[in-house]
């Protein structure tokens, strides 16, 4: 009897470390409105864009959030664009840029070693 009841203890705090692990990776976006990267474009150039905030690496490509002088947010996908910071700049977006951050592996890793040890 005790060695079920710590069987389902152990899934129990597995799933709840998944749960978890999968919040804290997912990017929250539900308050944003997602636009194509040419209707970014468009809207710097009209001067409809106030700021942005570009984050991601050449690697795994660029995620920009930004807000339109409207105050409504929104964010683009970005393909590696040279003339992109010079294009901001000139419409006077006010630009900043955030690397890439390293998640962190250590609730999942946990999760299998439990699953696995037990």
């Amino acid at each position: 009897m005790g060695n079920t009841i710590k069987n389902i203890l152990v899934w129990v705090v597995g799933g709840a470390m998944l749960l978890a692990a999968f919040n804290a990776l997912s990017d929250k976006q539900e308050d944003k409105q997602q636009i194509e990267y040419s209707q970014f474009i468009q809207q710097v150039n009209s001067g409809e864009v106030s700021n942005v905030n570009i984050e991601g690496s050449v690697v795994s490509g660029y995620l920009i959030k930004g807000e339109r002088t409207d105050k409504t947010a929104f964010y683009t996908n970005a393909p590696l664009d040279d003339n992109l910071v010079k294009t901001l700049l000139d419409n006077k977006v006010r630009v900043k840029v955030t690397p890439e951050e390293n998640q962190a592996c250590w609730p999942v890793c946990f999760t299998a070693c439990c699953l696995f040890c037990c």
